[in-house]
Protein backbone atom coordinates (compact mmCIF):
# COMPACT_ATOMS: atom_id res chain seq x y z
CA UNK A 1 0.00 0.00 0.00
CA UNK A 2 1.51 3.50 -0.84
CA UNK A 3 2.15 5.59 2.08
CA UNK A 4 -0.53 8.67 3.25
CA UNK A 5 1.07 11.97 3.76
CA UNK A 6 -0.64 13.98 6.43
CA UNK A 7 -0.21 17.44 7.29
CA UNK A 8 2.64 17.67 10.46
CA UNK A 9 0.24 20.31 12.05
CA UNK A 10 -0.75 20.19 15.67
CA UNK A 11 -3.87 20.89 15.24
CA UNK A 12 -5.01 19.72 11.80
CA UNK A 13 -2.90 16.38 10.68
CA UNK A 14 -5.31 16.47 7.78
CA UNK A 15 -4.45 13.66 4.19
CA UNK A 16 -5.31 16.46 1.93
CA UNK A 17 -2.41 17.49 0.36
CA UNK A 18 -1.22 18.61 -2.69
CA UNK A 19 2.17 17.96 -4.18
CA UNK A 20 3.72 21.42 -5.22
CA UNK A 21 6.82 20.64 -6.82
CA UNK A 22 8.65 17.39 -8.03
CA UNK A 23 12.88 17.96 -8.11
CA UNK A 24 14.23 15.01 -10.74
CA UNK A 25 17.70 14.20 -10.94
CA UNK A 26 19.43 13.32 -14.61
CA UNK A 27 22.35 11.66 -15.08
CA UNK A 28 23.62 10.10 -18.32
CA UNK A 29 22.80 5.90 -19.37
CA UNK A 30 25.54 3.45 -19.09
CA UNK A 31 23.49 0.49 -19.69
CA UNK A 32 24.52 -0.94 -23.02
CA UNK A 33 21.21 -3.05 -23.05
CA UNK A 34 19.05 -0.04 -23.61
CA UNK A 35 21.64 1.67 -26.35
CA UNK A 36 18.46 4.53 -27.48
CA UNK A 37 17.90 5.78 -24.09
CA UNK A 38 20.66 8.51 -23.31
CA UNK A 39 19.46 9.74 -19.71
CA UNK A 40 17.79 8.46 -16.87
CA UNK A 41 15.81 10.36 -14.94
CA UNK A 42 14.58 10.07 -11.25
CA UNK A 43 12.58 11.58 -8.92
CA UNK A 44 13.90 13.06 -5.38
CA UNK A 45 13.35 11.27 -2.06
CA UNK A 46 11.80 14.34 -0.25
CA UNK A 47 8.80 16.52 -1.79
CA UNK A 48 6.91 19.67 -0.91
CA UNK A 49 3.07 19.24 -0.37
CA UNK A 50 0.82 22.18 0.43
CA UNK A 51 -1.91 21.30 3.27
CA UNK A 52 -5.35 22.35 1.49
CA UNK A 53 -6.62 22.49 5.10
CA UNK A 54 -4.38 24.78 7.09
CA UNK A 55 -1.85 25.88 4.02
CA UNK A 56 1.01 25.01 5.76
CA UNK A 57 3.72 24.39 3.13
CA UNK A 58 5.59 20.92 4.35
CA UNK A 59 8.44 18.31 3.26
CA UNK A 60 8.03 14.93 3.27
CA UNK A 61 9.41 11.54 2.33
CA UNK A 62 7.91 9.20 -0.16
Amino acid sequence: MAKKIKCPGLLCGSTDVTQIGEKTRTSVNLNPLHPFTLVNTKSAKKQKFHCNKCGRIFTAKI
